[in-house]
């Protein structure tokens, strides 16, 4: 599952806080701003999908359009979804494959079937 975000010209990165001591704390940081509220909804949309198709391993990304693209790197983890840029959400989804074959079609109208359309 891919949520789009623009965000011209800011560049997301990864804060850890705590870690031997206080528990561990991940934070989405955009431009100056703390954006963790992001990877929240993203992971409400995955649990939803999820419970819709249980058979089908979902995963979600944030990519970022038009945000300020790092020299290296371009791509973390954040909670248990990921944070990227177009062209390297295109290079990853093109060799990406978790082996297992969907019936695209079936999960497509159970999907249109128990969800609402934005």
């Amino acid at each position: 599952m891919i949520d789009a975000k623009r965000y011209k010209d800011q560049r997301p990165s990864l804060v850890v806080e705590g870690g031997f001591i206080r528990p561990r704390v991940e934070k989405l940081i955009v431009g100056r701003r703390e954006q963790t509220k992001l990877v929240d909804g993203m992971l409400r949309q995955i649990d939803i999908v999820q419970q819709v198709v249980p058979e089908v391993e979902v995963r979600g990304v944030l990519c970022f359009i038009k945000a300020d693209l790092p020299l290296f790197g371009g791509w973390f983890e954040v909670r248990r979804g990921r944070v990227c840029w177009p062209k390297r959400l295109a290079a990853k989804i093109s060799t990406a494959s978790s082996g297992r074959l969907i019936d695209v079609d079936t999960t497509v109208r159970a999907l249109e079937e128990r969800l609402f359309s934005a």
